[in-house]
């Protein structure tokens, strides 16, 4: 699958496009990519505390994910059954997304520097079985917080790490865990996000399809290819992270490279490394991080600033292209690029759709109800082809 405009030679037959759209869930876009792209680097990291940044090409990254889905099994779990991730922009989260993925389990994403009491919220609000995070973040472990959590939560099993030791939780990346030689497919399970207050989130629920969509349709705007990285310094624990990281890195053929925690010394050596890449960052940094890389003689292929409805400087002065990636609660997230003076487009803009060979999907359109809430719609919408509120 390519990232340019028409996305691929698919089967000129009517419904196509949607047919392949539901065949875009996570473990076929890894393990598509791993067969096309073995050798290539996947996942690169840098950040405070990050040394010697690890890589992992596709093919590792593939072997990885079967890997992480054996434990889980052999941990109890099954298809269909909830794990809580708790994350941030390092390969170890990418890892364990996929590999709760192939696992079949329902999947759900939260910062990993969200506090005990947020994580506690969201474990019970989304009925979780399992604890997952990275062993290490850097130079900080989130395990004794989990530790906490699951035993305040009633329905957790255990807590896994990967990538490092914690006393108390299960090494997931131990030896003794290995992928299954035939392991069963399991059907695709929802991927889940947390919308609305840390005391009182509301988990929201989407197909896998739903988050391929999205990032389809941001590779697009942000015309983004397989030749270059992408550098992103926001966490796919939340949608738009999610789609501007991983799930675009693995439509497009691209090499990830995930920043965090957050250090501007460490980002500039990774962007100096990677020149030019896509940098996808928090809105609140786009304007100062715009202006450094000016400084630094940093070539930017393009700037996309996650943020949420209220926006980024209106106008920000940058040597690149700058394509603003909103969040529309946790239920979508909608690309629009700027224009070459750095003014942000109006937004909400026009329907968005996403090309499929010959066919055009709505990926995402809205309309204001009659209390004056816009609502939305579309294949990149948490709720498909019914008018959803954030």
């Amino acid at each position: 699958m390519s990232a340019s405009p028409h996305f691929g030679a698919f089967a000129r037959t009517p419904g196509a496009g949607r047919r392949a759209l539901q065949a875009c869930v996570f473990d076929a876009l890894l393990s598509g990519a791993a067969r096309l792209r073995a050798d290539r680097v996947a996942l690169e990291a840098s950040g405070a505390g990050v040394v010697g940044p690890p890589s992992l090409t596709f093919g590792a990254f593939d072997g990885v994910a079967s890997r992480l889905a054996g434990a889980f099994r052999e941990c109890g779990l099954a298809p269909g059954d909830r794990l809580m991730i708790a994350g941030a922009a390092d390969p170890a989260t990418v890892a364990l997304i996929f590999g709760a993925a192939r696992a079949g389990l329902e999947t759900a994403l939260i910062s990993a520097a969200a506090d005990r009491d947020a994580l506690i919220a969201a474990a019970r609000a989304a009925d979780v079985a399992a604890l997952a995070a990275p062993g290490r973040i850097g130079d900080w472990s989130p395990a004794q917080t989990l530790l906490e959590v699951a035993g305040a939560v009633e329905t957790i099993r255990f807590v896994g790490v990967w990538g490092a030791a914690a006393r108390g939780a299960l090494r997931l990346d131990d030896d003794s865990f290995e992928a299954p030689a035939a392991a069963p497919k399991a059907p695709p399970a929802a991927i889940v996000s947390f919308a609305g207050a840390p005391a009182t989130p509301r988990p929201v629920r989407r197909d896998q399809s739903t988050v391929a969509a999205a990032a389809l349709d941001f590779l697009a705007r942000a015309q983004i290819g397989a030749g270059l990285a992408l550098v992103t310094c926001v966490s796919p624990t939340r949608l738009a992270g999610l789609v501007a990281g991983p799930v675009a890195s693995l439509l497009s053929g691209a090499t990830l490279h995930l920043h965090a925690p957050f250090e501007g010394a460490a980002l500039i050596e990774a962007l100096r490394e990677t020149q030019p890449a896509h940098l996808i960052l928090p809105g609140s940094l786009g304007a100062e991080i715009a202006a450094l890389a000016r400084l630094r003689r940093l070539r930017l292929a393009s700037l996309t600033l996650v943020e949420d409805e209220a926006g980024a400087p209106a106008v920000i002065d940058a040597d690149s292209p700058i394509v603003d990636l909103r969040r529309i609660g946790e239920i979508a997230c909608a690309a629009e690029r700027r224009d070459e003076h750095g003014r942000a487009a109006v937004f909400p803009g026009a329907p968005h759709t996403v090309p499929l060979d010959e066919e055009e999907l709505l990926a995402l359109d809205w309309r204001e109800a009659a209390d004056g809430v816009r609502e939305w719609r579309g294949v990149a919408v948490a709720g498909g082809e019914d008018w959803t509120r954030a």
